[in-house]
């Protein structure tokens, strides 16, 4: 089991690194706005295990609405 303070630190990284692609996603509007490539549309594709595309996948996991 992880300690406190390693499970505190963890949920620390991931919500710095959620934080960092959503100001991502907002610089890749700001681009296209701008007349810019649209980095998003190229974006790879969500796959699973055996390498096909899940549809409809979102990239957050089960709960999230």
């Amino acid at each position: 089991m992880l300690s406190v303070d390693r499970a505190r630190r963890i949920r620390d990284l991931n919500d710095e690194i959620n934080k960092l692609i959503r100001e991502k996603g907002h610089w890749e509007k700001r681009i296209v706005e701008l007349g810019g490539p649209d980095y998003a549309k190229n974006a790879p594709k969500v796959q699973d295990s055996q390498g096909f595309e899940i549809q409809g996948a979102t990239g957050k996991g089960s709960g999230y609405r």
